[in-house]
């Protein structure tokens, strides 16, 4: 099944996610042309995953930095990250424009919007982001990541 921002199908031929059954959890699986816009088609996934979130309230800024061994890993810091805060705050990490983005480093601007958890349908309890075979990879351009989610 393919979505973007809850039911609604995406499919670009540069840019995109799916999410596939996984033994007991799902895949997220992302490609994008550059590495930048696989972490932010890799959110838009990841939001899909948890359902269709409706708005809350006002937006406020948010800078995300993090570190990590090395790109891979800093994906799945970036997912953790998003999931934390979506479970902490009730808030889903909208309008992501990515600064700086290294082997192991990333810098993000983004908004903190409140999600309205009454209203909002969820197809998915999401438990954790694994790091079990997660790799990217840009051996055929695009570059291509599955993420495995624990459900």
């Amino acid at each position: 099944m393919s979505h973007e921002s809850g039911k609604t199908p995406m499919k670009t031929p540069h840019t995109g996610y799916e999410l596939r059954e996984h033994t007991a959890d799902i895949a997220l699986y992302v490609w994008a042309d550059q590495p930048e816009t696989l972490f932010v088609t890799a959110a838009r996934g990841f939001y899909a995953a948890i359902g269709d979130l409706a708005p809350g309230g006002e937006a406020e800024p948010l800078e995300i930095a993090l570190t990590a061994p090395d790109r891979a890993d800093l994906l799945g810091d970036f997912l953790a990250e998003l999931l934390f805060i979506f479970e902490t705050r009730h808030a889903q990490v909208t309008d992501i424009d990515i600064i700086s983005l290294g082997q192991s480093e990333l810098h993000a601007r983004c908004q903190l919007r409140p999600v309205n958890m009454k209203a909002s349908e969820f197809d998915l309890e999401l438990k954790a982001v694994t790091r079990h075979n997660l790799a990217i990879t840009a051996e055929n351009h695009p570059y291509e990541a599955t993420i495995i989610l624990d459900i």
